[in-house]
């Protein structure tokens, strides 16, 4: 495993106002931003607002942004990540084209437990670092390798061949599913409700 795979070099942040019942949300990255509002109304007038306090330029519906790209539906969003997963791989000394994929994440036969020989790994490591770039694959578009990634982050002090094994097969896996993406799709039910916000936490 090469050195220093860092997904994130700075964190995003979001921005929430609520009047009456205009719900507006900003989220921004770096130098790229997001708008969301629950009505076209709110959203021009909050992008005139914000023209007015920062030089800004509106380069319409998002394409891609914080790694993720996002395809627009007529009543859906999908995002999905497939350029970042290959540049993982290639990072890791992994041509795509040339993995052969397996179907699951973590392989249920193996047994993952701390290194036998007691050795002390650094957390700082390459295993460490690859594991936080596949942690944001599964907070964004990849929850299918949570399970797996979890597991595999119980053992960064305590390393073994099994582990780099492991999450070898993992970017495997991840090879094969790499066009796979996350659809949020509305309901005609919905469609014909007010346009409102639903959130959980």
């Amino acid at each position: 495993m090469s050195k220093g795979f860092n997904p994130l070099r700075s964190n995003p942040c979001v921005y929430m106002r609520q009047r009456a019942s205009n719900l507006e949300i900003i989220t921004v990255w770096v130098d790229d931003l997001l708008i969301f509002t629950n009505s076209d109304p709110i959203i021009e007038n909050l992008k005139v607002e914000l023209h007015s306090i920062f030089n800004i330029m509106d380069i319409g519906e998002p394409m891609k942004i914080v790694r993720i790209k996002v395809t627009m539906g007529e009543n859906s969003i999908t995002i999905s990540q497939s350029k970042y997963i290959e540049s993982i791989l290639k990072h890791e000394g992994m041509d795509p084209e040339k993995i052969k994929p397996v179907k699951s994440p973590l392989d249920p036969n193996i047994q993952l437990v701390p290194n036998p020989e007691g050795t002390d790994g650094d957390r700082s490591n390459d295993y460490a670092s690859l594991l936080g770039a596949l942690q944001f694959l599964t907070c964004t578009t990849c929850p299918d390798i949570a399970y797996a990634v979890s597991r595999l982050s119980r053992f960064t002090a305590n390393l073994s061949k099994t582990h780099y094994a492991t999450v070898k097969r993992l970017l495997c896996y991840l090879a094969g599913t790499r066009q796979y993406g996350l659809t949020y799709k509305a309901d005609k039910p919905y469609l014909q409700r007010e346009n409102l916000f639903y959130s959980y936490c």
